[in-house]
């Protein structure tokens, strides 16, 4: 074991010693999302500050000849910055506007006058931005009336608040949608250029014979080899995603809240099938770039596995997937719904889960085993012909 993990500790460090390895495995999550970060909240000051410049749009739909309609258009000032709409010409549905995108919010009332409605769209900054001056514009009136009676005020006057936004667009359902793809992409391209440096590149420096003649078995070698591109890999995609929930997480969550809410569960599962992702495209881009003789040949022999790589992510976009669909039982799909399925609330192991994850395993267990085998018969000697290590 002592020899196993100093190979390993060697093979890491030959690892990163590549250039491409280092810039996307390193610098991109630590460099790139941040400034991502930076330009996304500047983006994100100055719509804020173009919301709060123009004028809110509301649909005053109180009946034509309502007193406290005549009381709300008289104490309304420039400084409200709210625009009313006349409510005859949206009498129809006024939540027909609002979703259609023709107001930001609208105020009504039923047939006995109380208490007062405010439809709006939550998530929608125009429509919280109405909604906010609304119930300033209420509180101001009420207090003017009270303050004329000589009468303490009470608390805000009552508002009855319905939400007309769609549901299921909510954090985990949108994490859950772009996850998968950026956990297959971040995976795979963790163990290219680590694969093509194990294997294509020690044969173009011709330093794969020097390490032939360490005095240890050739499969501790080899596993020692698939171990390293392993961890790297896992390493280049939890770097990767945790810069990039950190720089997303503010704008996921509902008001900008932080990180959305993934259950132990859901984080377990995660885990389990990023090391699973790993150790797959790691034994699979061993496997390919072995083949190669230079750094170039590796490339041209992985990038198009690296481009299918990223198919399976794209699987979860599609609607109308549920659990025991027939594409749950397709090697790699079923492991991009799973990725999906344990960011959704409340998420619990189920069968369905388990049985993904022991494909997985099994998956992988038949490619590393390929891998091993295949790499002890590429062993080049000075004459070029093929031999076997044994």
């Amino acid at each position: 074991m002592r020899t196993f993990l100093l190979l390993c500790r060697h093979q890491l460090r030959l690892v990163y010693r590549d250039r491409n390895t280092r810039v996307y495995g390193l610098l991109l999550p630590l460099v790139l999302y941040p400034l991502l970060l930076l330009f996304a909240l500047q983006g994100k000051l100055v719509l804020s500050g173009l919301s709060r410049a123009r004028h809110s749009r509301v649909i005053l739909a109180l009946g034509g000849a309502s007193p406290r309609a005549a009381r709300i258009r008289e104490a309304l000032k420039p400084s409200d910055r709210i625009h009313f709409l006349s409510g005859r010409a949206f009498t129809a549905s006024p939540q027909k506007a609002l979703l259609e995108g023709k107001a930001d919010a609208a105020l009504t009332e039923k047939a006995g006058g109380r208490p007062l409605r405010l439809l709006l769209l939550s998530g929608a900054p125009a429509s919280e931005t109405a909604a906010r001056r609304i119930r300033n514009l209420l509180s101001r009136i009420q207090e003017g009336i009270l303050s004329f009676y000589r009468i303490p005020p009470p608390p805000r006057p009552v508002l009855r608040i319905l939400d007309l936004s769609p549901g299921g667009k909510t954090a985990g359902v949108v994490l859950g949608r772009i996850l998968p793809l950026i956990l297959f992409v971040m995976v795979s391209l963790g163990a290219f250029f680590p694969a093509m440096e194990a294997t294509a590149g020690e044969w173009e420096r011709s330093t794969l014979e020097t390490s032939l003649l360490l005095p240890v078995r050739r499969e501790t070698l080899l596993a020692s080899r698939v171990t390293a591109v392993a961890l790297a890999s896992v390493s280049t995609a939890g770097l990767n995603l945790l810069g990039m929930l950190l720089s997303a997480g503010p704008f996921l969550g509902r008001g900008g809240g932080g990180l959305p809410p993934i259950s132990a569960q859901g984080i377990l599962v995660l885990a389990l099938l990023g090391i699973l992702l790993a150790l797959f495209f790691a034994s699979a881009f061993l496997l390919v770039c072995s083949r190669a003789r230079t750094f170039r040949e590796g490339q041209a022999f992985g990038t198009p596995l690296l481009a299918l790589a990223m198919l399976p992510g794209l699987v979860p976009l599609l609607p109308g997937i549920l659990p025991g669909d027939p594409l749950w039982n397709l090697p790699l799909a079923g492991e991009a719904l799973a990725v999906q399925a344990a960011c959704s609330d409340g998420f619990r192991i189920t069968g369905s889960i388990l049985l993904v994850l022991g494909r997985a395993f099994l998956l992988d267990a038949v490619l590393l085993f390929a891998a091993l085998r295949f790499m002890e018969r590429r062993i080049l000697p000075g004459d070029g012909k093929e031999v076997a290590l044994r």
